[in-house]
């Protein structure tokens, strides 16, 4: 089913800097094993890039620091039609801020997503593992509603 024109989403990852959302975005990324995937520009670890799922496209940006390529990536994965897009971003300040004027700008609804981290559960690879299937199951939910 298509996701409906008016519902496009921006899936927000926040945490705090070094906390692994880069990481879990890249995941996310590659769990989708569809032949059409896309990167349109890398930095570092950050990737811009799309999948397609089904008839529609699907954005992941994990740049989330402040003054780097965060908006420019997101506008671009926007303008490629992207209905769905995931991106990092920081738990207040500038990069909260810019997908919130993204959103408005674009008629995106905002999810926001946290981490699964602990200070005190040892399998933190197991924590690690949770959080890209948990943004590929919010994906698919959202493309079937």
């Amino acid at each position: 089913m298509l996701l409906d024109i008016f519902v496009k989403v921006l899936v927000c990852l926040r945490g705090l800097g070094s906390t692994g959302k880069t990481s879990s975005i890249l995941r996310a990324y590659n769990l989708f094993e569809s032949i059409n995937k896309q990167i349109y520009a890398e930095s570092g670890t950050d990737i811009c890039a799309s999948v397609s799922v089904g008839e529609n496209l699907v954005g992941f940006a994990s740049q989330g620091d402040p003054n780097f390529f965060q908006e420019e990536w997101i506008e671009y994965l926007i303008k490629m039609s992207c209905l769905v897009i995931v991106c990092a971003s920081r738990t207040k300040g500038q990069t909260a801020e810019a997908h919130n004027r993204i959103a408005d700008k674009y008629n995106y609804s905002v999810i926001y997503m946290s981490l699964f981290t602990s200070a005190t559960y040892p399998n933190t690879d197991l924590l690690n593992e949770v959080t890209p299937r948990s943004i590929n199951n919010l994906i698919s939910n959202l493309l079937i509603y």
